[in-house]
């Protein structure tokens, strides 16, 4: 059974976090490091062949401002690049519709129904999109 849906801000403000593929070097670091072949490397060459790739974080860019989100931040050597804006704004931009939900509990999180679309532009490009769905996974022990 689903949570419960409950009305969520359409102008409300949210961050998400977009994950952008490795470039096509970093397959053959994979391929080195698991044959046992690796030859250790300095952190520039690593970022320099496990960064994502300077069109690949353009194209993503372009996506953001053709939706007007915002890009808060960018991380070439982590993949990342957050992006910031409405939740009409995220609702258009990945082909969702979010909702604010409340779990057995009573604890409220920001969820979204339907599958994540990205343009074909993306679709090789993007790993992932992280922050749509705000459930808690993690409990405390104590």
């Amino acid at each position: 059974m689903s949570a419960p849906s409950l009305h969520v801000n359409p102008d409300r403000e949210i961050v998400t976090t977009i994950v952008i593929r490795r470039p096509p070097q970093a397959a053959g670091v994979g391929e080195r490091l698991l044959s046992g072949e690796f030859q250790s490397m300095g952190r520039q060459e690593a970022e320099r062949t496990l960064a994502a790739a300077p069109q690949d974080l353009e194209v993503v860019r372009r996506f953001a401002a053709e939706h007007g989100l915002h890009v808060v931040s960018e991380n070439a050597a982590a993949r990342t690049m957050r992006v910031e804006g409405t939740i009409r704004q995220m609702e258009e931009a990945f082909g969702v519709s979010m909702h604010q939900r409340r779990d057995g509990a009573g604890h409220e999180y920001l969820s979204y129904d339907g599958d994540i679309a990205l343009p074909q532009s993306l679709q090789d490009v993007v790993e992932t999109v992280l922050g749509l769905d705000r459930r808690p996974v993690a409990r405390s022990h104590a």
